[in-house]
Formats: structure tokens, C-alpha cells, sequence
């Protein structure tokens, strides 16, 4: 039983690599445009309405790496750490390979662990970037170019990859690495040297978080099924390479196990595989009864079904891919299972028409492969799963999405006239990032002037009163040099370490229903007045799409984020845009 097929798949490996390098370049300048600066201006999270152009990103979790950074003397077995009144506290989910690694680059440069982890960001973003794009560089040359092309221009407007891509705590990369190896090297290099390989990325994945971790150990057999379609085997001469890239998983697995628990023991004393058993008991079992509230995301599914089974269901109305939020009312967004339901569509003609392109039609059952992948750790991991819909719709990125992508490129190049397709898909890129620019730079003159208006009301209000909905504010001390002030990308109030207020900028954090507004643009305002003075302060804002959704689109939820110089506590307003809405103080007395 032969452990790699034959080049018989309608390409050979040395035209492959003579083709590739042009489109790699070309493909990863793309897709860091997209995933890190949202050329393309997407919906940029699954449950928020925000896409804007950005300097960079990082997501709230990302903290825990700023926390390993903020402490020079922690010493190399040091985990990440969460930040409480009382000190810093371990870590104890994940041994923090990335943290670690940023936190020695800190250590040699002296730069502030805020400046090392927007570059560290940008660096998981190109990352992620060059691994996307040689899989679709691969997907262009074995397929055909237009697979490839319209892979890349979907991607880079794919949500969950966009809020993951530049984050130092998730570290995407590592994710997807075991997959793209696979995808290259299945055939190219000795087995022992492919499997080594696989357990090694496998390995550096958990290092860095268990999340998703059945998924990453299948996403290479996703791999060896498109190969071994491609290569036209029969279905049980997978069996051999599957099976040992499955063991060759496991095996990095149970070494980054076994790394973490040194960790653990290392570090607090505790019986490390203890702790590990104990967190992994947790994120496996079945959650108990008490309704849908003790979950803290929007959930569409029919509320008849039970509640691990309604949480599933809900991953596949969640957004897969975004236009540009620049189109106003003719914004759109496309759920996963929109996506995966095109995309099984067009596979199943092309594995219909397998004799006429063999690579091609190999996608499906890679997609088939990728999809089940994803599904394990959903079944796997049913209370990670149940509470964590805000961030696991990732696991359908690792391979199935691109994987269906490529396919619907590969439906898009078997309609022909490549040459006219592929000039159209430039034209409507640079076209849809020339008119995002011109979009965004009036949008930043209208929101200058609506901010005057705003300030006047404010100005001339002798009773303000409080708003009828509404959570209290976050009042939260920053680091200084917060790495993504607004409108750039989100701050999370949990960077913050407990310091006075007049030793550092102060961020706050609130949300507010106001009347709906269809385009997408922001409808409010958010004044800040310190001794009865207006106080210039960065904004940021979003819209929280899923709350929006569940309240049948007749409000605009917003949420917004404001930087103040130091000193003391502000009083916040927020002005809606409309003139016939009242001025809300979301800081008076309850």
C-alpha cells in the first residue's frame, strides 16, 4: 500500500513550482491588505457591524499576552496571566508559546509590551497571509488560475478571518499550518519526514491554545483526500496516510501536553495533566439546563431545538463573507451555511465532470474532509462550543471555507474566458478599495461635522436625561500607548492594570439602542464634558450586528469606545444623529 500516489492528478510538481511564486507574492499582498487593514472594508467580527480601514488589531484576549510581557522577571517556564487586584495570576488553559516568544523579543529590544504586540499582530496577520496564499497559489496551478483568484478575494473578506488573523493571543498561523504543509508536502518528501512535520506544527498549535485542536489534527487528511482524489485512488488507498497523519497528530498533541503540564508543575506546584484533565473535562461536557440566557452571544436557531443542538444549528447563520460595509444599503452579508450550500452545489458538478478536470473535482471531497474536521470539534468540545459561538465559527476556516472557496472559484473558471474573468476580478478589486478610500474619507468629513453638532446639543442642554436602556459604563485606566486606539480597531478594557487614574489615559466602554438606521453608518455621537467643559477625546465605534438582528432590525444597537486624557471621571453623552432624538448621559446616577 503505497503511502503517497503518483503525480497523475493533471499537474506535475515542477511546473507547480515554476508557476506558484508570482501568484504566492501577488495572493499574500492581498490578503494582508484584507485581513490586516481591511482593504476591502468587510464586517470585520461575525456579530459586529464594523468595517472600516485599520492600522492594525487585536482582540480583547490578547491581554493575556501583554500580561506575559508586563512581567520582564517571570522566567522561561512563565505562562500567560490574567490581571487581578491582588497581582498577576497564571494562566493555566495554554503553555503560551507565542507569549513567550514575544516576551524575549521585548526583553532583547526594550521596546513596551503594546509596541511589540501591534508588530507581533501585523507579523500573525503576513503569516497568515503567505500561508493562505500559498495554498491558493497551489489551488491556481493545480485547479486553474481563477480557482485561485477568486479564493483570495473571498477570503480576504471572510469575518471570522478577519477578526483572527492579526491576533497575538490566537494565533492563526499555527492553526492553519498543519493543513498547508500537508497540502504541499503530501507527495514531495519522505513519509517520515511528512509525518515528523505534521506532529512538530501540531505540537506548536497546542503550545498555543487547545482550542479546535481535533480540527487541526484532521485538516492535513483534508489534504491527502484531495491528493488522492486528484491522483484518481480508489477511496481505500487513503486509508494508510490517513491513519498515520491522524497518529502523527495525536503524537504532537500529547507532546504539548506533556510540555504544558511541566509548565504547570513548574510554576504553581500543581499536578499539571491534573489541571489539564480538569479544564478539559469541563470544555467536553454536555452543559446542563437554565436556557439560552447563560449564553452571551446572539443565538438565530429555533428556539424548539435543545439548547447544545440550537447553538450548533446557530454556526450556520452566522456571516462566512462580507461586502464592503461601504456600500450603504446595498451591504450584505453571507451566512456559512449560504456559503457551504453554493459551495456543495458547485462541487458536486464538478466531481460529476471529475474526468474533465481531476483537480478540480478533488476539492470536493477535501471540502467533505475539512467539513467533518470542523464538526468534530464542535461534537467534541459541546460546552466550548455552546459558549463560545462568538469565536468558534473559526474552526470552519481550518480547511473547510477555503477549501469552498476554491471550489466556487473553480465553478467561476469552468464557465471560461479565464483571461476576461481574471482582468474583471482586478477591476473589481482595486475598484472596491479606490472606492472604500473615497467612501471612508467623506464618511470621516461627515462624522468631523456631525461631532460639532453633537458637542453644541451637548453644550446647550440644561437637563439631560438619562437614557431608558442601557448597561453602566466601563471606566478603565490604559496602558500607555494603547496599541489600537480607536477608530483603528477595538480596545478591551481588560489591557488595563489597575493604576491611578491621572497616571494614564482613561478608556471607556458602553452601548446604546437607538433608532435603526439601514446603511451601516454610525447614528450617534459620543460627547465627553469634564467641569463643564467639552473634552477632545478619540472615538471609536461599532454596530452589534447580532443584537441588531435579534431585535428583528428595528434598532441600532451601538457600541462605542472613547480614549480621555487623564484626570477625573467625565460625564459621556451620547447624541444620536437624527435631530428629533434626544441627547442620553450614560453617567448620571441610577
Amino acid at each position: 500500500m503505497d503511502f503517497a500516489p503518483k503525480a497523475r492528478g493533471g499537474y506535475d510538481h515542477a511546473t507547480e513550482g515554476e508557476l506558484m511564486w508570482t501568484r504566492f507574492a501577488v495572493y499574500a499582498a492581498v490578503l494582508y491588505a484584507g485581513l490586516v487593514h481591511n482593504a476591502f472594508c468587510a464586517q470585520e467580527h461575525v456579530l459586529e457591524l464594523r468595517g472600516e480601514f485599520r492600522s492594525g488589531h487585536l482582540t480583547g484576549d490578547c491581554a493575556l499576552a501583554l500580561n506575559r510581557m508586563r512581567q520582564p522577571d517571570a522566567g522561561t517556564w512563565a505562562s500567560m496571566s490574567l490581571w487581578r487586584p491582588a497581582g498577576f495570576v497564571p494562566y493555566r488553559s495554554q503553555f503560551g508559546l507565542t507569549a513567550s516568544g514575544l516576551a524575549a523579543i521585548q526583553r532583547a529590544t526594550g521596546a513596551t509590551p503594546e509596541r511589540v504586540a501591534v508588530v507581533g499582530g501585523a507579523a500573525m496577520g503576513l503569516a497568515t497571509a503567505g500561508l493562505l496564499a500559498a495554498f491558493f497559489a497551489s489551488v491556481a496551478v493545480r485547479v486553474r488560475p481563477v480557482a485561485g483568484h477568486v479564493g483570495v478575494l473571498l477570503t480576504a473578506c471572510c469575518p471570522p478571518l478577519l477578526a483572527f488573523a492579526p491576533a497575538v493571543y490566537w494565533s492563526l498561523p499555527f492553526t492553519l499550518a498543519p493543513f498547508v504543509f500537508a497540502w504541499l508536502a503530501y507527495g514531495r518528501v519522505r513519509p517520515a519526514v511528512f509525518l515528523t512535520g505534521v506532529a512538530v506544527l501540531v505540537c506548536a498549535k497546542a503550545l498555543n491554545g487547545y482550542e479546535y485542536i481535533s480540527t487541526v489534527v484532521a485538516s492535513p487528511a483534508a489534504a491527502i483526500a484531495f491528493h488522492r482524489a486528484a491522483a484518481g485512488d480508489r477511496i481505500r488507498k487513503w486509508v494508510l496516510p490517513v491513519v498515520a497523519v491522524g497518529v502523527a497528530g495525536v503524537v504532537g498533541f500529547a507532546a504539548a501536553i506533556g510540555l504544558h503540564a511541566a509548565q504547570i508543575s513548574a510554576q504553581t506546584g500543581e499536578n499539571g495533566l491534573g489541571v489539564i484533565r480538569e479544564r478539559a473535562l469541563f470544555r467536553t461536557a454536555v452543559p446542563d439546563g437554565g436556557g439560552v440566557e447563560k449564553v452571551a452571544y446572539p443565538v438565530f436557531a429555533p428556539a424548539s431545538l435543545p439548547e447544545p443542538v440550537r447553538c450548533f444549528v446557530n454556526y450556520f447563520y452566522q456571516p462566512a463573507l462580507s461586502s464592503p460595509q461601504t456600500w450603504g444599503r446595498a451591504r450584505f452579508v453571507v451566512s456559512l451555511g449560504w456559503v457551504l450550500a453554493v459551495a456543495g452545489a458547485v462541487l458536486v458538478m464538478l466531481w460529476s465532470e471529475r474526468a474533465k478536470n481531476p483537480a478540480a473535482a478533488a476539492l470536493a471531497p477535501a471540502a467533505v474532509v475539512g467539513f467533518l474536521g470542523a464538526v468534530s470539534w464542535q461534537v467534541l468540545a459541546v460546552n466550548h462550543m455552546v459558549f463560545h459561538g462568538h469565536l468558534n465559527l473559526i474552526v470552519y476556516c481550518v480547511p473547510c471555507v477555503p477549501l469552498a472557496f476554491a471550489g466556487i472559484g473553480a465553478g467561476v473558471a469552468a464557465l471560461g474566458r479565464p483571461r476576461l474573468v481574471a482582468a474583471g476580478l482586478v477591476v473589481l478589486a482595486l475598484g472596491a478599495v479606490g472606492a472604500n478610500a473615497v467612501v471612508m474619507s467623506n464618511r470621516a468629513a461627515e462624522r468631523a461635522a456631525w461631532d460639532e453638532v453633537a458637542a453644541a446639543r451637548v453644550r446647550g442642554e440644561v437637563a439631560v436625561p438619562r437614557g431608558e436602556w442601557g448597561p453602566e459604563l466601563l471606566m478603565k485606566p490604559l496602558p500607555i500607548d494603547p496599541p489600537d486606539l480607536p477608530p483603528e480597531a477595538a480596545f478591551w478594557p481588560c489591557y488595563a492594570q489597575a493604576v491611578p487614574d491621572g497616571e494614564r489615559p482613561v478608556g471607556v466602554y458602553g452601548w446604546v439602542r437607538v433608532p435603526w438606521e439601514r446603511s451601516g453608518r454610525m447614528p450617534v455621537s459620543v460627547v465627553c464634558v469634564r467641569g463643564g467643559e467639552v473634552v477632545p477625546a478619540r472615538v471609536g465605534y461599532y454596530r452589534l450586528a447580532g443584537v441588531e438582528r435579534l431585535f428583528g432590525w428595528h434598532a441600532a444597537c451601538v457600541a462605542f469606545q472613547v480614549v480621555l486624557p487623564p484626570g477625573e471621571r467625565p460625564r459621556v453623552f451620547v447624541v444620536p444623529v437624527a435631530p428629533d432624538q434626544p441627547v442620553i448621559e450614560m453617567t448620571a446616577d441610577r
